[in-house]
């Protein structure tokens, strides 16, 4: 009986984590960034720092929206 909550926990965790990425994919390539940088958050102190340098750089689609307000 162990086992299988055992298995049944693994199957969990790695079906947690794939929709996490997932998730975090589909909004990285929304905001136009490399949907790459989604498997970042899986480490623990490099998820810090891609939330860190995402909140501080410029959003490359608001590059495009200032571009488009110039022309």
């Amino acid at each position: 009986m162990g086992g299988s909550i055992g298995l049944m926990t693994l199957i969990l965790v790695v079906l947690y984590l794939f929709v996490v990425v997932f998730t975090i994919w589909k909004i990285l390539t929304r905001m136009d960034f490399s949907g790459w940088l989604s498997l970042l958050s899986l480490v623990p102190i490099l998820n810090l720092v891609m939330l860190w340098v995402l909140a501080l750089s410029r959003w490359p689609v608001e590059r495009q929206n200032i571009g488009e307000t110039f022309r």
